[in-house]
């Protein structure tokens, strides 16, 4: 790079950087933490719940239904290729296990679907929603 002259050397430096898509299953993620959570007969019990989300369920589901009403950005909704974004379920969750367990952002992938970069603005819009709406 260093035998560039400084146009060649500009040219090269602005070069867009490519962004490699990966192909998540979003939708399904969502269907499995519903069906494990919180469906009618969910595989895994309250206390386990409570044990994972340092939660009752019900209070996770409360603060769900705060935070799609005050903030469009957790209410789910189509990307411009029309694919499905992810659920204010798995952006909560995200948020809650980050804060919970002091996972990483890259965790997130496995389970939740959910890319590095969604996994940082889902953490920082929740703990800023939830600070406007209970701070006392």
């Amino acid at each position: 790079m260093m035998n560039l002259m400084p146009s060649q050397m500009l040219a090269v430096l602005l070069q867009p950087v490519e962004r490699r898509y990966i192909k998540r299953d979003r939708e399904g993620s969502h269907r499995h933490i519903w069906k494990d959570y919180f469906a009618e007969n969910c595989t895994y019990p309250a206390d386990y719940f409570h044990r994972r989300y340092q939660m009752r369920q019900e209070l996770f589901l409360r603060i769900l239904e705060d935070i799609e009403a005050y903030n469009e950005y957790f209410v789910q909704r189509k990307d411009c290729c029309g694919r499905l974004g992810c659920s204010s379920v798995q952006k909560m969750t995200t948020a809650i296990r980050i804060l919970a367990y002091g996972l990483s952002t890259v965790h997130c992938d496995e389970y939740l679907k959910i890319g590095e970069s969604t996994a940082i603005e889902s953490l920082k819009r929740f703990c800023e929603v939830v600070i406007v709406l209970y701070e006392g």
